[in-house]
């Protein structure tokens, strides 16, 4: 019995020479921080085909992707210069049940991409819309084209 005291006794006093010391470590971390930005990126071009007074284009879909850091609101418009008529008869959906927004009163927001360097896409509807087009169309108008500027804004 003492035998086995004293061999509790050793273990105990073995162990407790054995002090617990505080340990620790570093690590350094790092991120490039970019400002925020607003990007947006829309299709090349949009063709609607033979169409003519009375009539409205076969539907467009058209991706507007977000490539920026922040929420947007996208306006799309007719360059400036723009004076050939037809197009002011751009019209805009959102889902195919919407009703036809007319170019310069369509608006759409497209969230900010999940992460930094990604892409969130938004898709429109655009039709050419030339059943309220007041006259007769007397001459073919060959490859007429126009610009429409996709305005993007922070939100």
């Amino acid at each position: 019995m003492r035998k086995l005291f004293f061999s509790f006794l050793l273990f105990g006093f073995l162990i407790a020479g054995v002090s617990a010391q505080d340990s620790n470590d570093t690590m350094v971390v790092r991120a490039d921080i970019v400002k925020s930005s607003i990007g947006i990126s829309v299709p090349e071009s949009v063709f609607f085909g033979d169409i003519t007074s009375g009539y409205i284009s076969e539907r467009q879909s058209v991706d507007i992707n977000n490539i920026g850091t922040v929420d947007i609101r996208v306006v799309p418009e007719l360059e400036e210069g723009y004076d050939g008529e037809y197009f002011d008869y751009l019209g805009f959906r959102k889902i195919l049940d919407d009703p036809l927004e007319m170019i310069g009163y369509f608006e759409i927001e497209v969230e900010k991409p999940a992460s930094v360097g990604g892409v969130r896409n938004q898709n429109v509807y655009m039709y050419l819309d030339l059943t309220d087009y007041p006259g007769e169309i007397e001459t073919n108008v060959d490859h007429h084209e126009a610009e429409v500027i996709f305005w993007a804004f922070a939100i």
